[in-house]
């Protein structure tokens, strides 16, 4: 491990993960994570997608990025990318005459993925579904209801701007998904991002320091690990790496 598992920006941070309890229904999520159907709901940069990470860690979850979505083809792309790049059952394992194989057309790369979801045990994860065109985002709604009473679980992250995006696709999944809302990140919650993470490290950050890098994060988690990351560097430039050396990214010496 070292300091981007503990101050991830963008990433589920696995040394450095502050559960907030007492403001999530995290009961919901053990319950629908990784093999029922959620839906994940909260203002961005709020640590949606790291909170579907955490719960699905140790699993085969395939990822989508609806911002990087315009078409079906390039959903089924993603999941192409991680079916390659990720541990899945051997059984389920694509070889290089499939991957040469399923690249010709869309079609086979459709027929082939769907293939192994379908005999397989995964959780499809649609993060910033609302960010996807209507036409694609109908398409998944309704590939999301087929897969409600099979072992297929489902997760979709959207922002509160866009929230009933995923119903106004298909009105029918608003009685099949388990809803848990993700509320804005407060300055203790974000503090305590930044005090965790430098005690692991072995390098405990002073209270008015901690408090100016959670106000200049500005309610994201996000921004928090960003600031936190920067301000390790910094420290361990200034000390020589005389504290966290194990922890220290590449590139720097």
């Amino acid at each position: 491990m070292d300091i981007n598992d503990i101050f991830a920006p963008n990433r589920y941070p696995r040394g450095n993960y502050i559960e907030r309890d007492g403001k999530i229904d995290h009961s919901k999520l053990d319950e629908t994570l990784p093999d029922g159907n959620t839906h994940i709901v909260g203002p961005s940069d709020s640590g949606r997608s790291a909170i579907v990470q955490h719960h699905l860690s140790g699993s085969h979850p395939l990822v989508v990025d609806g911002v990087e979505v315009t078409t079906v083809g390039d959903m089924f792309s993603h999941f192409l990318n991680n079916l390659i790049s990720k541990p899945v059952p051997p059984r389920h394992k694509i070889t290089e005459p499939d991957l040469q194989s399923i690249t010709r057309s869309e079609k086979l790369v459709r027929g082939a993925v769907k293939d192994r979801i379908e005999t397989g045990h995964y959780t499809l994860v649609f993060d910033d579904f609302g960010e996807m065109p209507s036409g694609v985002q109908e398409y998944v709604a309704d590939w999301i209801e087929d897969y409600v009473d099979t072992e297929i679980g489902t997760a979709t992250i959207v922002s509160d701007d866009n929230k009933d995006s995923v119903y106004e696709a298909n009105p029918n999944l608003r009685d099949q998904l388990t809803v848990t809302h993700i509320p804005e990140w407060d300055q203790p919650s974000l503090k305590q991002i930044g005090k965790t993470g430098f005690e692991t490290v072995g390098a405990p950050m002073d209270d008015p320091t901690l408090d100016s890098l959670a106000d200049m994060a500005e309610g994201s988690p996000t921004r928090m690990h960003e600031l936190c990351l920067a301000t390790f560097i910094d420290i361990a430039t200034e000390r020589e790496y005389d504290v966290g050396q194990e922890y220290l990214p590449n590139g720097v010496k």
